[in-house]
This record gives structure tokens, C-alpha cells and sequence, in this order.
């Protein structure tokens, strides 16, 4: 009896997942990106502008209030506790404060070749990354 209980008690435990150093586990909200926020098309413009590290380039599905800084002008920005991966830098002059891109308002992010669309960035985990973004257009 007390053999099968010594060899159950080994299955269970060897079962169980091995807990490791918080240090050294992937996934680790430790990353970071910062850059200016240049005005570029909404020069002269003013409003709260939000950027957020977003991991879609869809205008329409970014989500405005996660991952995300917001300043009174034009300038630096700093996004923390971002976990290693692809993102899409996005900004949002949120003329009418209601955290959401609307008809009429200027936006714009890293745009890489020029296109008018939002490029991805690359952030390593526990790394910051320097990342300047412009506005680009009016939605």
C-alpha cells in the first residue's frame, strides 16, 4: 500500500509545473517604448494626444485607454510594462476627450516606408525601445 501511495504521491508531483525564478520567465511585463510625439499634419493643433502600443495597425479596432500615454502637447512619450513582441505605435489628437478615434481627428504613429499606414516595432523583453512617431492624417 505504501508503495503505490510513494508512486502516486511521484506522479502528482511531477505533474505539477516547476515554478522558476520570476527573473528569468518569458513573458515578463518589463519592456518599454518611449520617443517624441512630433506634430506633423495636426501642427497647430492642440488636445489631449494619446499613444498606445497597440498589436494591431486597424485603425478601427485599437483600443485608445490600454497600453498607453497621454499628453497635454506634443513631445515625449513612455509606454511600461509592455511584454516583448510586435507592436504598432499609434497616436490620437482626442480633440473631443472621449478616448476613441472619431471622424475628423488627426492620428498618426510610426509610419516606416511613408505609406500612410502603421509599421510594427520590434520591442526585446526587458529592453526599452526609442521610437518617434508623427501625425500622418485626418480620420
Amino acid at each position: 500500500m505504501q508503495r503505490i501511495l510513494l508512486f502516486s504521491l511521484i506522479i502528482i508531483l511531477g505533474a505539477l509545473p516547476v515554478c522558476k525564478n520570476p527573473d528569468t520567465l518569458e513573458n515578463k511585463a518589463d519592456s518599454t517604448i518611449t520617443g517624441q510625439v512630433l506634430p506633423g499634419d495636426a501642427q497647430g493643433r492642440s488636445g489631449p494626444i494619446i499613444v498606445v502600443a497597440s498589436r494591431t495597425n486597424e485603425l478601427d479596432k485599437i483600443d485608445w485607454t490600454l497600453q498607453r500615454d497621454i499628453l497635454s502637447r506634443f513631445g515625449p512619450f513612455e509606454i511600461n510594462e509592455l511584454i516583448g513582441g510586435t507592436y504598432y505605435i499609434a497616436a490620437l489628437l482626442d480633440e473631443n476627450r472621449n478616448d476613441q478615434l472619431d471622424s475628423g481627428e488627426y492620428w498618426g504613429g510610426h509610419d516606416a516606408n511613408g505609406d500612410g499606414r502603421l509599421d510594427f516595432v520590434q520591442l526585446d523583453g526587458g529592453k526599452t525601445l526609442q521610437q518617434d512617431i508623427t501625425f500622418i492624417a485626418i480620420y
